[in-house]
């Protein structure tokens, strides 16, 4: 906003300038989404700071709601570890899946005769179509 004869702008001065804004454009340059505009004074929920120590000593405290159903006792650390709650037992954890190979799964269903002998048939096949491309370039 500038003024004509270059004078410093006052509070009286914007105000002209904004009487006829809409409120889009009053609210331009702000930065919508990430402040919240509401007033919330007065108003607070009750809270229980829980406390989380991962293996490295690493403190974490986090505020959860009061009445809240449960609180976990296990908290993933900014390191990476995983914390306890202060005074908590470590929970016992799921059993893990045993990850099979491709090679596994087949051992599972065939004879190591049975795979030598499917090995053998696919060798023997492949070097075949290599003998053919060869006789046919050549």
């Amino acid at each position: 906003m500038t003024c004509r004869n270059k004078r410093q702008i006052t509070y009286t001065t914007v105000k002209r300038f904004t009487k006829g804004m809409t409120m889009a454009e009053s609210m331009r340059g702000s930065r919508l989404g990430a402040t919240s505009y509401e007033v919330d004074n007065g108003f607070s929920i009750p809270r229980v700071l829980t406390t989380y120590i991962c293996p490295d000593d690493h403190r974490t405290t986090l505020p959860f709601f009061a009445e809240a159903d449960e609180i976990p006792d296990i908290w993933e650390c900014t390191c990476g570890l995983t914390g306890l709650r202060m005074g908590a037992q470590m929970p016992e954890m799921p059993a893990q899946r045993v990850l099979r190979s491709h090679m596994d799964m087949i051992r599972e269903r065939r004879s190591e005769l049975d795979l030598g002998n499917a090995l053998d048939d696919a060798l023997r096949n492949l070097r075949g179509e290599q003998g053919q491309r060869h006789a046919k370039s050549a």
